[in-house]
């Protein structure tokens, strides 16, 4: 993982020794694995691909009431920001793919009708669409390994505090991803069988081997990337195991029921932080008072104990909570958020001459300082 040598990570370990690095699960697990793609050839020119074909239909309004009538579908719109745009977009394309071929098909037999731009790009999609064995051998394999990593990111979102949950999943997708590795033949025969035009670009590889040895190499390199990235992503996360002793909500508590495992979690990162055995107790009493344990959430419960004046008495469950509340978790704000500098990127490259049209964009940048001004004529002094 990135920085565990000499970074970041290693020089925060340096003065903070207990620091635990968590990586930011706020990302879309599609959007990262996509990525990690960038150094497979083919899969990032299959992914540049997607994304040029997304935004061919958001730039002109004729294409895309084109579009309404023979897909009867509009593609996502093209916003690499959102992190489960890549999902989206393979499998829109996957599931609409014969009526993109007769989309493009229709606008090359119809071309004085388009403009030259909008000919010779649909003649291209045709190509990807139509002939070409790596776009489709690749759409077929994302096509199923998406629909995955949205499941998971969504059983972490929900579920970040059953950290033993989490990694159950997560070891579970790993094992599905290894099956997955071992059926190269299913693809291979599924794009076979699709119907493609006889002009199939050949992969190249070194160069070595036959046609199909090299797209089975191709095959088990994209499964080998994903399984290493899965694995440095979460590598940290058995440390985060505690998390689950502020699971506080455990119906018909017992001392049978006592989280063992992630209170020795616990004890293994943090034991100079907490008196261990009052910690123990405080959490029985907790897990056993129905006023308190039905607030479920840590931050509900800190806000309990603070206003009813239990911190004194419970101060280890309250450093609990509070260690537990530093670990970021994800939220879907923020991946419909867009920070300042980045719609002001966005605004440059769409400027446009009408002045109306222009002054709309600072005023929505800084709309929270607009909203503070109370008085209108305030605002024209800006």
């Amino acid at each position: 993982m990135a920085g565990h040598l000499g970074g970041l990570q290693a020089k925060v370990k340096e003065k903070f020794k207990h620091a635990i690095f968590v990586y930011c699960i706020e990302h879309r697990l599609n959007l990262v694995l996509s990525r990690s793609m960038d150094n497979i050839k083919d899969c990032k020119v299959f992914f540049s691909t997607l994304s040029g074909l997304a935004s061919f239909f958001s730039k002109l309004s004729k294409r895309t009431r084109a579009l309404d009538i023979h897909v009867q579908k509009r593609f996502p719109k093209v916003a690499p920001t959102r992190w489960n745009y890549n999902g989206r977009l393979v499998q829109t394309v996957f599931q609409y793919r014969d009526s993109l071929i007769q989309f493009f098909q229709d606008v090359w037999d119809n071309k004085e009708t388009w403009d030259a731009e909008t000919v010779t790009a649909a003649k291209g999609y045709l190509h990807w669409l139509k002939q070409n064995f790596d776009f489709n051998f690749l759409l077929n394999i994302f096509a199923e390994i998406f629909p995955f990593t949205d499941i998971l990111f969504d059983m972490l979102q929900t579920k970040s505090n059953d950290i033993g949950f989490c990694i159950k999943q997560i070891d579970d997708f790993k094992n599905k991803m290894n099956k997955k590795r071992d059926q190269f033949e299913h693809f291979w025969n599924k794009t076979q069988n699709i119907g493609l035009e006889p002009e199939r670009k050949r992969i190249r590889i070194d160069n070595v081997g036959d046609r199909e040895t090299s797209y089975r190499r191709l095959y088990a390199d994209i499964f080998d990337n994903i399984l290493q990235h899965m694995n440095s992503r979460f590598q940290n996360f058995n440390e985060l195991k505690f998390v689950e002793l502020c699971n506080f909500n455990i119906s018909n508590y017992d001392s049978s029921k006592f989280p063992s495992e992630a209170f020795n979690s616990l004890k293994l990162n943090y034991e100079i932080f907490f008196d261990i055995p009052a910690l123990k107790s405080q959490l029985s009493v907790v897990y056993e008072t129905a006023e308190i344990s039905d607030k479920k959430t840590p931050i509900n419960v800190l806000n309990f104990l603070i206003t009813t004046g239990l911190s004194k008495s419970l101060c280890e469950v309250v450093k609990l909570c509070e260690l537990v509340l530093t670990i970021p978790a994800t939220s879907a704000p923020v991946e419909q958020s867009f920070s300042v500098s980045k719609r002001i990127k966005s605004f440059i490259r769409n400027s446009t001459s009408e002045d109306i049209l222009s002054n709309l964009a600072p005023i929505s940048i800084e709309k929270k300082l607009v909203k503070s001004y109370q008085k209108i004529q305030n605002f024209t002094i800006l």
